[in-house]
């Protein structure tokens, strides 16, 4: 059994430790979504260092591998495991943070020799940040008309990207699947094309057989068959007068 440990800061672990990237991660720089590889009999975590408090969510989802399930953990920073899920192919867990380092950990130990595909997004519940502090500047004390138009647009487009990022989760999980039943249908018609080749090929012989005589005949019985035979095909010669 591994252990790996990485340290998340919301934007270098989507730059370094992507490697398979299926949905796009949320604009919002205090949202992140990652799909990465959890080998078989290994324990991968991910830490998060967070200074404020708030409540945040934890999705995540089994797209491909085995029966698409694993073990998830949530350690806080006083130690506690706050969630604890064995086998779920995929959840959501809500909760509430105080100051210090969250352990995220996924485990596939149960799993002997099947890989999982896993995706987990990390984002706050119900709060988007205005354009100001996204963009690294600090909230405007007041907002003019257009400034609040363009607030009220940019949360009902977060919203609709939530939405888009989890359409597109259930479509990649269902292409996985549906890949691997087209797999399995074929190598299942290849078996089937060869059963049906060896059935026909035995009954070939088997009606061969039963039309072949393989009894031996005694040496008298055959001598007496090739003399009734020769007179069979010896010619008749007519009678001479007298």
């Amino acid at each position: 059994m591994t252990t790996t440990t990485i340290m998340m800061g919301r934007f270098p672990l989507l730059a370094v430790f992507l490697a398979t990237s299926l949905l796009p991660p949320s604009s919002c720089h205090e949202s992140s979504g990652f799909t990465f590889e959890l080998p078989d009999r290994q324990i991968m975590c991910f830490h998060e260092n967070f200074d404020e408090g708030r409540r945040y969510i934890l999705e995540y989802a089994v797209l491909k591998g085995g029966n698409n399930d694993v073990d998830v953990r949530v350690r806080s920073p006083n130690g506690k495991i706050i969630y604890n899920a064995h086998r779920r192919p995929r959840g959501r867990f809500e909760f509430d943070l105080i100051f210090g380092t969250y352990a995220f950990c996924f485990s596939n130990e149960f799993s002997s020799f099947t890989h999982k595909l896993v995706y987990f997004e990390l984002r706050p519940k119900d709060r988007v940040e205005p354009l100001a502090v996204e963009s690294g500047n600090e909230a405007p004390t007041a907002n003019t008309q257009m400034e609040e138009s363009m607030e009220t647009i940019h949360m009902f487009a977060t919203k609709v990207m939530e939405f888009q990022r989890a359409y597109r989760l259930s479509e990649a999980i269902a292409r996985y699947r549906a890949d691997e039943l087209n797999q399995r249908v074929q190598w299942w018609s290849m078996a089937q094309s060869v059963v049906i080749f060896f059935i026909g090929m035995a009954e070939i012989f088997i009606l061969k057989w039963f039309f072949t005589d393989n009894r031996e005949v005694p040496p008298a019985i055959s001598g007496l068959r090739t003399s009734e035979g020769d007179q069979t095909k010896s010619p008749v010669r007519p009678c001479s007068s007298v």
